[in-house]
């Protein structure tokens, strides 16, 4: 079952004539009004953005780190691992 929202915000552009041709163009192809294809062309793109923005990403030296202290059991955390760990959990709080 597909969600209802209300649509209370709105956002306006002035883009070149051509840019604005090829979007109603792309729309028509997907038999989309214009409106439809940018909004949800533009929430795709901030999806994305918003995704690989909180992505965990390890330098090489750092992923190594982690492999050595996940293959190690036995070991404690080194003090790096533990601020990653911290960094980890304080990144995926809700905000």
């Amino acid at each position: 079952m597909e969600k209802t929202s209300v649509k209370e915000s709105r956002i306006e552009a002035r883009i070149p004539s051509d840019l604005k041709k090829r979007l109603a163009r792309a729309a028509a192809l997907q038999g989309r009004t214009l409106s439809d294809f940018v909004v949800s062309a533009a929430a795709e793109a901030a999806r994305r953005t918003i995704e690989e923005e909180t992505l965990l990403r390890l330098c090489e030296e750092d992923s190594r780190a982690l492999a050595l202290d996940l293959c190690a059991p036995e070991r404690e955390p080194s003090p790096r691992l533990r601020v990653a760990a911290a960094r980890y959990d304080a990144a995926k709080q809700p905000e």
